[in-house]
C-alpha cells in the first residue's frame, strides 16, 4: 500500500519552531514536504501573488522556501513542481491562536483552505503561543497525530478542519470539543503612535459564553471547527429569488 503524500505549510515561515514540530509530528505516517513562506506571512489571509516573480528556494531534499504567501506555497506546490498530488496539507502549527472571526486573516488557515479548494483534505492547527511560557508545542503536536491518524485509519473524514489548542500540559487539557466558530473580538485593537501612524494589535476578549471555539480553547478544551467553502447567503437568495429585476 502506497504512503500517503503529505504537505506541511505554514504562515510563520519555513523555520519557524511549529512547522518543525509539524513535521516531525506528522513524518510516521507517510512521505512529508514542507513547503512554506520563505519569511513570516502572519495575518495575509488568502492572498496570493499575481504577475509578479516568485523566488522558489529548496533548501533540501524535502523542504521548500516559497518568496510569496501561504496561498502561494500550496498553489505552487499543487500545481507547480510536486511529483505527485498530496493526500492530505496540513498548516501550522501556528505561534498564536486563529479563532472565531480571526479564520478570515489566517494565512495558516489559507493554506488549508487552498489545498480544500483543490479537492485535497487539510487541516490548519494552532497553539496559545501568547498566554505564557514554556510553549507547549507537544501538545499540539499530539493532537496533529491524532487526527491525521484518524485520517489515515480512515476513521475520520473532512475537507478543511481549524484547530486550536491551549498552551497546556497534555495533561491538563481537558478535552475535545467540536464547535462552530465564535466571535473573536479585541480590547483597545488600534493604537496611535503618533499623528500619521497607527499599529493594529489589541488584547483579546476571552468570550466564555456560548458552545464556540473560543469558549472552548479559553476553558481549557481542544477546539475543532469543519469549515466549508460555500460563501453563498442562501437566506438572501430564497428571500429574493422572486425579484428578477432590480
Amino acid at each position: 500500500m502506497k504512503k500517503p503524500f503529505i504537505l506541511v505549510s505554514n504562515d510563520d515561515g519555513i523555520e519557524a519552531p511549529g512547522i518543525k514540530v509539524l513535521e516531525e509530528a506528522v513524518s510516521g505516517f507517510g512521505d512529508v514536504m514542507v513547503i512554506a513562506p520563505a519569511e513570516e506571512q502572519s495575518a495575509k489571509s488568502h492572498s496570493i501573488t499575481v504577475r509578479k516573480p516568485i523566488k522558489v528556494n529548496r533548501l533540501s531534499k524535502n523542504r521548500i522556501a516559497i518568496g510569496g504567501t501561504p496561498a502561494d506555497c500550496v498553489l505552487l506546490a499543487m500545481r507547480g513542481f510536486l511529483h505527485r498530488k498530496p493526500d492530505l496539507v496540513v498548516s501550522g502549527i501556528n505561534h498564536g491562536l486563529n479563532l472565531g472571526s480571526d479564520v478570515v486573516y489566517s494565512g495558516t488557515v489559507a493554506a488549508a483552505r487552498e489545498a480544500a479548494i483543490m479537492g485535497v483534505p487539510a487541516f490548519a492547527i494552532s497553539i496559545d503561543a501568547f498566554s505564557g511560557e514554556p510553549i507547549h508545542w507537544e501538545t499540539a503536536a499530539y493532537f496533529a497525530q491524532k487526527i491525521t491518524l484518524l485520517w489515515v485509519e480512515k476513521r475520520i473524514e473532512f475537507n478543511l478542519l481549524n484547530i486550536n489548542v491551549p498552551n497546556l500540559p497534555l495533561e491538563k487539557i481537558k478535552g475535545v470539543k467540536f464547535v462552530k466558530l465564535g466571535d473573536m473580538r479585541y480590547r483597545n485593537p488600534i493604537e496611535k503612535l503618533d499623528e500619521t501612524t497607527f499599529m493594529i494589535k489589541g488584547e483579546p476578549i476571552k468570550d466564555l459564553s456560548g458552545e464556540t471555539d473560543v469558549s472552548a480553547v479559553y476553558s481549557g478544551y481542544v477546539s475543532i471547527t469543519p469549515l466549508i467553502l460555500e460563501l453563498t447567503d442562501f437566506e438572501w437568495l430564497e428571500k429574493y429569488e422572486a425579484e428578477r429585476e432590480l
